[in-house]
């Protein structure tokens, strides 16, 4: 734990208010899959969801288990994760909570992708551990990150598992709202 991750758990405990621990330890956790420390991310998820079912907090019982699995991923059994991830994200919508769902999504489509999983909603390989790529290198979209000044390179599109493509073709094409990550997570593509 860093300096200011353990500052704001005595924090929370010297104020002994369970919320408050509980967001450390979330917040905790997601900073950990970022920077690809799967075992201290895990941990504190695990620590996540045994204060939460101790103190009745289903949001952060169910967010301790999605970040739990994404953490998980890394070690196998990528389709039990990916089962828990889809099961917690409607416990976490069922309170009503959407902040947290993209990240959330992010974690579900890591998951799909082999070599991906377990590394955090937001990271790519080629990124360094502080989140900077070097010009030239790829991305984990295949695509290779533009010199200054030069336009991005047209993705080629990610597949997930041998399913269809999860970003289209072309410069400036985004994939509909939707798609395989919301199938994956349990929703109906918009009609």
């Amino acid at each position: 734990m860093t300096g200011s991750d353990r500052a704001m758990h005595t924090l929370a405990q010297e104020l002994a208010h369970p919320p408050s621990l509980d967001v450390a330890r979330m917040t905790t956790a997601i900073a950990y899959q970022l920077r690809r420390e799967t075992d201290a991310a895990h941990e504190q998820a695990e620590a996540l969801i045994d204060l939460s079912t101790e103190q009745g907090f289903a949001l952060y019982g169910a967010i301790g288990g999605i970040l739990s699995a994404g953490a998980r991923t890394a070690f196998g059994a990528r389709a039990e994760q990916i089962g828990q991830i889809r099961q917690d994200l409607v416990a976490v919508r069922e309170t009503g909570s959407v902040v947290w769902e993209p990240y959330f999504l992010g974690l579900l489509a890591d998951a799909y992708v082999p070599g991906r999983a377990g590394r955090g909603g937001a990271c790519h390989p080629g990124r360094s551990p502080g989140g900077r790529a070097a010009y030239g290198t790829t991305l984990g979209g295949g695509g290779a990150v533009p010199s200054p000044g030069e336009p991005p390179p047209a993705a080629a599109g990610d597949t997930a598992g041998g399913g269809g493509s999860l970003v289209p073709a072309g410069p400036g094409l985004r994939p509909s709202p939707g798609g395989e990550i919301a199938r994956a997570a349990g929703r109906d593509e918009p009609q």
